[in-house]
């Protein structure tokens, strides 16, 4: 049961475009993230790919919330096939959780855009790091 209020807090957030959140709706939303977007990495990739989302919520660029900037349209694709139902493993969680507390060794990682470092987008962006298979770029 405290999953789906879980869930149907999150849901109000994306869909009223609400400008806060719980703790556990940002742990939910940045850990769904990580795991989507970086699992399999090491535990430094998977913590560059939250900052990164991290420096999004900070930016004037995009939606001033963790669930905001995760599920922005086409900012991530694995959320256009998204069917609501969470797929975080525990490791994932815990990134998020360091992320959040803000006390890592990435704190003051400027990152704001990714991809894998088999996608060649490109992109006109300050090259910041290579960590595992993504390239990070501010």
């Amino acid at each position: 049961m405290r999953f789906k209020a879980a869930l149907a807090g999150v849901l109000m957030v994306l869909t009223t475009g609400c400008h806060s959140e719980t703790y556990q709706q940002k742990v939910r939303c940045l850990s769904e993230a990580v795991y989507h977007e970086a699992r399999g990495e090491s535990y430094r990739g998977q913590l560059a790919v939250a900052q990164t989302v991290l420096n999004r919520v900070k930016s004037r660029q995009f939606p001033n919330t963790v669930c905001g900037v995760v599920f922005q349209r086409g900012q991530f694709s694995w959320t256009t096939a998204w069917n609501q139902s969470w797929n975080a493993n525990r490791d994932s969680m815990q990134v998020a959780k360091v992320a959040l507390m803000g006390t890592h060794s990435l704190k003051d990682f400027q990152a704001l855009y990714f991809h894998n470092t088999s996608v060649k987008p490109g992109w006109k962006r300050k090259h910041i790091a290579t960590i595992g298979n993504h390239v990070f770029y501010k």
